[in-house]
């Protein structure tokens, strides 16, 4: 982005939110510590475990450091993102050398595209949505592309989070939904004398307007805030090369409308933190059943405040008719508990896509687990496909910048129909091999489908190496043989 323009003189409401961001906002912080885990939760405090009615501080305090927190929804997002990243994603002939060049660093930073891919397919579904701006370094002067080239100008992609898109605007055009305004936010650290530094917050205000000649082009102005001060104008200009807002959304599963989705794992979130509460409970209550308490019956103690010595070497005295015993918990209530989580655990895992547990689906029929596969790849596949279109709508605005035309297009894995294979399963197809029903060909197949073989396993070389282990060596010579052939 480029030459300095008159910033807006208006900035009332800038910095907040847009009732749709608002809205959405309750819902991310809870995914987002839930995917952070056991510090933000504790951070967190009465908020995710509430104090129980009469519990002191100083206990509440005690059961809260106590790390009781089951990862299930980081354990699913990082399932998720596995079944997609097993291939990285392809960029396809259409996309020019120079792009694929600029891919090895596409943020700047040193991230591969597919590096960064990832972290967008995550947090995507840690979320619900988030977006990638395609930006351009500011130039004090227009440049020729060779003078870029010689001072390493070139586009770079930024990642911006859910709530950290406060604000936007659209239209339609020819029946087509256009960006018209955008306002992102950034929160960044700057020196502050020797070695200190401050929190600055910098929002960046995109809009597409029409020239005189009638060309849609795109203008941007940067606002720093220093703490609560007030908002000061920084740079302002317009945006090269392009005719639209080069901001591309990038959804996961559950999108609600531009710009608005849902956090696809937020049922799960819930069950998680159903899991974290229960958990803190049980944990609690196993310690309170864990310690006997020392009572003594019918004995009134020595002086008045003496502190009470228990040990091998030490004696109590009792008086006739006294008692001295540890009582302790049942531990009725515990099992209850304990197969609670269990039962919470079991719906995690159903509502995720991996399983967060081994356990016995042996009722549930073939049909069964079929249909939930289908459910589960279907969201997995529209995430994907979103990945995707996020990923091709930036290129096309990198293009832009470089001032090449056309639009690059990306592949994103979507093989994930694999068969669930458990060793009975092949026990089976092995049999169907040997009784000459099923050709061994097909059982190599259905099993690198299932994962049960390497990727780039070779069925004609595997045939090899077993002729090999199956024919016996040529027989050695016996020496009257030798001799008569030597003659």
């Amino acid at each position: 982005m480029t030459t300095p323009a008159t910033p807006a003189v208006d900035l009332r409401g800038l910095d907040q939110p847009n009732a749709a961001a608002q809205r959405m906002r309750p819902l991310v912080d809870i995914c987002r510590d839930l995917y952070a885990g056991t510090p933000a939760l504790q951070a967190a405090g009465t908020k995710y475990l509430p104090k129980a009615p009469g519990e002191d501080q100083a206990d509440y305090e005690i059961r809260l450091a106590r790390p009781a927190f089951f990862g299930g929804f980081a354990q699913t997002v990082a399932g998720l993102v596995g079944m997609v990243f097993r291939k990285d994603p392809i960029l396809c002939d259409d996309v020019p050398a120079v792009v694929r060049q600029q891919a090895e660093g596409i943020d700047l930073e040193g991230a591969h595209l597919a590096t960064f891919a990832k972290d967008v397919f995550t947090d995507a579904w840690v979320a619900g949505h988030g977006g990638i701006l395609v930006d351009f370094p500011p130039l004090d002067a227009p440049l020729t592309r060779a003078g870029e080239r010689d001072r390493g100008l070139r586009p770079y992609w930024v990642w911006y989070q859910k709530e950290d898109i406060l604000s936007w605007r659209t239209t339609n055009e020819n029946g087509r939904l256009v960006l018209t305004q955008l306002v992102l936010r950034e929160a960044t650290v700057e020196p502050d004398g020797p070695f200190g530094e401050r929190a600055v917050t910098r929002y960046l205000v995109l809009g597409r307007a029409r020239a005189a000649t009638g060309e849609a082009l795109v203008t941007f102005a940067t606002y720093r805030q220093v703490g609560q001060q007030g908002l000061t104008p920084d740079t302002a200009g317009v945006v090269r090369n392009q005719t639209e807002i080069p901001f591309a959304p990038v959804y996961s599963a559950h999108k609600t409308g531009f710009l608005e989705s849902l956090p696809p794992l937020l049922e799960l979130g819930y069950l998680n933190l159903q899991h974290y509460q229960v958990m803190s409970d049980h944990l609690h209550a196993l310690h309170k059943a864990s310690v006997p308490i020392l009572v003594r019956i019918g004995v009134t103690g020595g002086e008045e405040g003496a502190a009470l010595v228990v040990g091998p070497n030490t004696a109590l005295d009792v008086p006739l008719g006294g008692d001295v015993r540890y009582v302790e918990h049942s531990g009725a209530a515990l099992g209850q508990t304990r197969q609670q989580l269990l039962d919470t655990q079991a719906n995690m895992a159903v509502l995720g896509l991996r399983m967060l547990q081994h356990e016995t689906r042996a009722a549930e029929t073939a049909t069964a687990k079929r249909i939930d596969k289908a459910e589960q790849d279907s969201a997995l596949s529209t995430a994907a496909r979103g990945l995707q279109d996020g990923l091709e709508r930036a290129i096309g605005f990198h293009m832009a910048f470089l001032g090449l035309d056309g639009a690059g297009s990306v592949t994103v894995n979507r093989d994930f129909e694999r068969l669930a294979l458990t060793g009975a399963d092949i026990d089976v197809y092995a049999a169907r091999v040997t009784e000459g029903t099923l050709a061994l060909e097909t059982l190599w197949d259905i099993m690198q489908r299932a994962g049960a073989l390497p990727e780039d396993f070779d069925p004609a070389l595997e045939r090899e190496r077993i002729a090999a282990a199956i024919l016996p060596a040529a027989p050695a010579a016996e020496q009257g043989d030798e001799d008569l052939d030597a003659a």
